[in-house]
């Protein structure tokens, strides 16, 4: 298939724009598992389309779905955004009520994702970079279908007293930059904590001289995690 751009359908007549991925020599076979990833704040799927690549090269039977963001971003009009950043402080109430509040749409996504390529929900890998894997986190773990797992890059988990619908034994994947000068590493040391208080175990990774950004590392350990859970 290589790459290929699709509108994924929402409620009320919206569509989100993306570009999926899948390897060439999958020409004429159905993916049978899906990886969503989704970009950061003020960019858009073009960003991290070069991954995609990378990510399905050992699976011929995977699709990599990278979407655009449903907003154009605040701060940039040429990107887009997840939710509005309305404050500086990341753990502020107010950046966790507009985090939940994008939650529907990503669940919509989904549903259309899984009924458009016939991927059940237990086969989807929902996850992102900054404010996508952030909205991954609270959007995947209260998801009423099983999913595959949930992994966030330079993110973290804003919602921690939200409700969870997955299972304990759900796979998650963290990973982070120690030198990350926008998200700092202790957002993931504190979304970890978080996470093991509620009951799900995360496997996480440091990057010592990472900053906002994902490295080869990253991605060969995000590989990782979704041949061996999926």
């Amino acid at each position: 298939m290589g790459y290929q751009t699709l509108s994924i359908s929402l409620k009320g007549g919206r569509a989100l724009a993306a570009t999926a991925f899948q390897s060439d020599a999958a020409t004429d076979t159905a993916p049978q598992k899906m990886v969503v990833l989704m970009h950061g704040w003020g960019a858009d799927s073009q960003d991290l389309v070069p991954l995609a690549p990378m990510l399905a090269a050992a699976d011929t039977k995977m699709a990599v779905i990278v979407p655009d963001a449903p907003d154009i971003c605040s701060a940039n009009p040429f990107g887009r955004q997840w939710f509005e950043l309305a404050s500086p402080d990341l753990a502020s109430d107010i950046i966790a009520r507009a985090c939940r509040d994008g939650v529907p749409i990503i669940h919509q996504m989904l549903d259309s994702l899984s009924a458009d390529f016939g991927v059940a929900s237990e086969n989807i890998f929902l996850g992102g970079f900054s404010q996508g894997g952030m909205i991954a986190l609270s959007a995947g773990l209260d998801y009423s279908r099983p999913l595959g797992g949930i992994y966030c890059l330079s993110g973290g988990w804003l919602t921690p007293h939200q409700s969870i619908a997955q299972e304990n034994s759900l796979p998650i994947f963290l990973a982070h930059g120690a030198i990350d000068p926008v998200v700092p590493l202790a957002m993931m040391e504190a979304s970890r904590a978080a996470l093991l208080s509620a009951g799900l175990a995360a496997q996480s990774l440091v990057r010592p001289a990472m900053p906002h950004s994902i490295d080869e590392a990253v991605i060969e350990a995000l590989a990782g995690f979704i041949a061996k859970n999926g």
